[in-house]
């Protein structure tokens, strides 16, 4: 029950190996005057030199027309050169909007985790920029008006036996200059 609240216009810098498991709440919402970086220490950053942004049990709250009311959120946030640039895991419920991720072999990593919406974000060289692992539960999740360009293996990956991933809302999404668009 602990809330971790970015203010707009911060700059977070991660040693190499390090990131930020959040296990409570945190309010990340810049502006789009003021974006809030989360970036490699580093001056030379390579993908993958920090280990990126988990959500364990994060729970948001939107109103019925999508608005966000509270909980876990990032908005207008700025993510480069981590190696999971921002995972959902045990039964995480986030809101992802109008963040830009980049440099990095995976954007959004969706593990064991429903009902999160992610929306007018830009992922931009990631191996796979949205990924929907397989062996674990991910139903309710709205992947929509996003822009994913220049992913070395997929674009939007879901990755699923049987029926663990299901009614998934993916659209609106513009995938361009990627080695493959959308697998699943």
């Amino acid at each position: 029950d602990v809330t971790l609240t970015i203010l707009p216009g911060v700059e977070m810098l991660f040693e190499n190996g390090t990131g930020l498991t959040n296990n409570g709440i945190l309010v990340a919402k810049g502006t789009s005057g003021q974006k809030i970086k989360f970036f490699p220490k580093s001056q030379q950053p390579l993908p993958g030199q920090w280990t990126g942004i988990t959500f364990n049990n994060s729970k948001t709250i939107l109103g019925s027309d999508s608005t966000y009311i509270s909980g876990s959120v990032l908005s207008e946030v700025e993510i480069i050169g981590s190696l999971y640039s921002v995972t959902l895991d045990h039964g995480s419920k986030v809101l992802i909007e109008n963040t830009s991720i980049g440099h990095c072999p995976f954007g959004i990593n969706i593990l064991e985790s429903g009902n999160n919406t992610i929306r007018g974000c830009n992922l931009i060289y990631c191996d796979f920029a949205i990924f929907i692992a397989r062996g674990y539960n991910n139903p309710d999740n709205r992947i929509y008006d996003n822009t994913i360009s220049s992913s070395s293996d997929v674009g939007i990956f879901i990755n699923s036996i049987s029926t663990q991933s299901y009614r998934n809302l993916i659209t609106g999404n513009l995938v361009t200059s990627s080695n493959i668009g959308v697998h699943f």
